[in-house]
């Protein structure tokens, strides 16, 4: 998610920095594009109104194609 697309979603940084409960002084250092973790947290905010953009945060690892099953534990 790109800094731009935020500001244009919420009209300002200083609205923009309202919704995510941080300074204009951050705002300003954060990089661009934003962090994973901001991203999710704005897509949440905005009930979908933003939307994260997977291919801007590549995995370190890739996904194995056959993930092992998890154990199925029974409760007494």
């Amino acid at each position: 998610m790109h800094k731009a697309d935020v500001v244009n979603f919420f009209g300002t940084v200083w609205h923009a920095a309202i919704a995510l409960d941080i300074n204009r002084k951050y705002w300003y250092a954060l990089s661009d594009p934003l962090p994973k973790w901001i991203a999710c947290e704005l897509e949440v905010i905005t009930a979908g109104g933003l939307r994260v953009d997977w291919s801007l945060y590549p995995r370190k690892t890739p996904i194995p194609e056959h993930m092992p099953r998890q154990l199925r534990r029974g409760r007494s």
